[in-house]
């Protein structure tokens, strides 16, 4: 994408003046092109954020729930307790994914005002909570995938758990907000 954006500004300044059209329509694909690159960053960082392998699990959450949870208005609490050097590898990455997908949800579908986030490092497992005070559903209306594809993210939480021998519950209902509590052994 770096490549196209020089071509397309090699080909914008080659123009002649004359060519005003051809000039706000190559200006307009540099600015879409931008703003995927800057995008397809992003996604890359959230996949796997430096900060989980440099400054381990908790400070990763933190950061991920900062970069998407602040910016629109949702006030955060972080209760982190245990041995956090417990969790690594896999199943630190794991935790990561799944919580990265519960916040994305409260992001995208709660309305939520505020979310709360648990990290418990205890003797055989971390159990992580993700709370919010957003409108709430109906967990077991996406037990299975809706063909919309709402749902997906639901079952990928408890299909990664369960690769780890952990669990996924969710509890929540209209206008109750949404609990979403994960548990992971240690690998």
């Amino acid at each position: 994408l770096a490549a196209v954006l020089m071509t397309l500004k090699t080909s914008e300044d080659a123009l002649p003046p004359a060519s005003q059209a051809a000039r706000e329509a190559m200006d307009r694909s540099r600015s879409q092109l931008e703003g995927a690159l800057r995008e397809i960053r992003k996604a890359i960082v959230d996949l796997r954020p430096s900060a989980l392998d440099d400054l381990g699990l908790a400070s990763a959450v933190r950061w991920f729930a900062n970069e998407h949870l602040r910016p629109l208005g949702i006030k955060v609490t972080f209760e982190i307790s245990g041995d956090e050097q417990r969790a690594t590898g896999a199943a630190a990455t794991a935790i990561f994914r799944i919580v990265q997908e519960a916040l994305s949800n409260v992001a995208r579908h709660s309305g939520a005002r505020r979310a709360g986030i648990t990290l418990d490092f205890g003797a055989s497992a971390v159990v992580t909570v993700i709370e919010d005070d957003g409108t709430g559903f109906d967990p077991e209306g996406f037990r299975q995938p809706q063909e919309s594809g709402r749902g997906l993210g639901l079952l990928g939480m408890r299909e990664r758990a369960e690769l780890f021998g952990g669990d996924v519950e969710i509890e929540s209902g209209a206008g109750q907000g949404t609990s979403v509590r994960v548990r992971i052994p240690y690998a």
